[in-house]
Formats: structure tokens, C-alpha cells, sequence
């Protein structure tokens, strides 16, 4: 099954300089480099932010002084209302033109870099296309829709845990052979 889902697109340019000395940017410039990834990439981890920073600019090493600027930058968008935060990822204001994006060798997948909500919309993704799904299938087809080529324990767990969450909250549904789908 070939999902025919949009791929994940990293944010070609944060308008920071290569090889540049991050401690010499204005604080305002590293905010404005984070709000132009989060815009673009949104919703994106923490994480992923600092790594984009750190590819943008050149950096070989992230030092804990050069880590807690960017840190800094990402709450100071925050609080100036340029982002939302939920948890440890980092939504544009604006709804993301894309939640559900497929990650490929160029963006990493990593379950932990991504949000429950695009982990839900893969499972909602797959639903619609395969109809009823048994759990074991509907985890493994979910991990490939987002771009994780091997389905590992904490991968597993997280899927099951929010598909269990769509159960509980009455929005997935297991029949009676077991089959997990939408609420009728």
C-alpha cells in the first residue's frame, strides 16, 4: 500500500548564515529562525528545531550555552504569541497546510518527534483506506504511513497507547473479531 500521503518537507532556510557564531546572533534574529521553521515544519519537536538550527547554520557540535539560546529563542516565541506550544512541539498559528506527513530519508522519522495528533490522523489515514484493521496490522500500517520503516517496541507503544485512547474515548471502535474501526 502505497499511502498517497504528503511528504515531511524540512524548512530549506531559517535566514540564518552558514558557518555563522550563533552567540553573535541578536536574540530577535534566533527567534524569527525559529518561528520561519515552525511555520514551515509545524507541528515539529523541540528537537527537531535545534537540529535544523544547528544544520542551517553549520554547527559540527550543539554546546549547552549555544542549546539554551535556541531553547530561549523557541519560549521566547512562545510567550511573543508567534507559535503554540503543546508539550514539547511547536504548531504554526496558522493550521498546518499538511498534519499528516510521511517522513523519508531526509526527515528522519523518530516516533518521538512526532505529535499524537498526525500519529492519530495515520491511524484515521489508514482506517479509511483499509477499512477494519486488526490492531497488530493497523500499528505496523500506521508506523509506515508516517515513514518508520521498522516498527520497534517504544513505536509500537505509542501507536497502541492512542489507538487504546481512540477506543476509550469512543471514537475507534474493536468488533467483536477483534477488528478495530470507526465508530458507526
Amino acid at each position: 500500500m502505497k499511502p498517497l500521503v504528503s511528504p515531511y518537507r524540512t524548512c530549506p532556510s531559517s535566514g540564518l548564515q552558514q558557518s555563522v557564531d550563533l552567540s553573535e546572533i541578536p536574540d530577535k534574529q534566533l527567534e524569527e529562525a525559529v518561528v520561519r521553521i515552525v511555520e514551515f515544519e509545524g507541528p515539529v519537536h523541540v528537537e527537531e528545531i535545534i537540529q535544523r538550527i544547528k544544520s542551517h547554520t553549520g554547527l559540527s557540535r550543539m554546546l549547552g550555552k549555544i542549546k539554551q539560546r535556541i531553547l530561549d529563542a523557541i519560549s521566547s516565541a512562545e510567550n511573543s504569541g508567534k507559535v503554540l506550544a503543546k508539550g514539547e512541539f511547536y504548531w504554526p498559528l496558522s493550521e498546518p497546510a499538511y498534519l499528516l506527513r510521511r517522513r523519508d530519508a531526509d526527515a528522519y522519522a523518530k516516533i518521538e518527534w512526532i505529535c499524537d495528533e498526525e500519529i492519530k490522523e495515520a491511524v484515521r489515514f489508514v482506517l479509511s483506506n483499509q477499512y477494519s484493521t486488526p490492531m497488530e496490522d493497523l500499528i505496523i500500517q500506521t508506523s509506515r504511513v508516517l515513514g518508520i520503516k521498522t516498527t520497534r517496541k517504544n513505536t509500537w507503544d505509542r501507536i497502541e497507547k492512542l489507538i487504546q485512547s481512540g477506543i476509550e474515548s469512543n471514537e475507534l471502535t474493536r468488533t467483536p473479531n477483534e477488528m478495530i474501526y470507526f465508530v458507526e
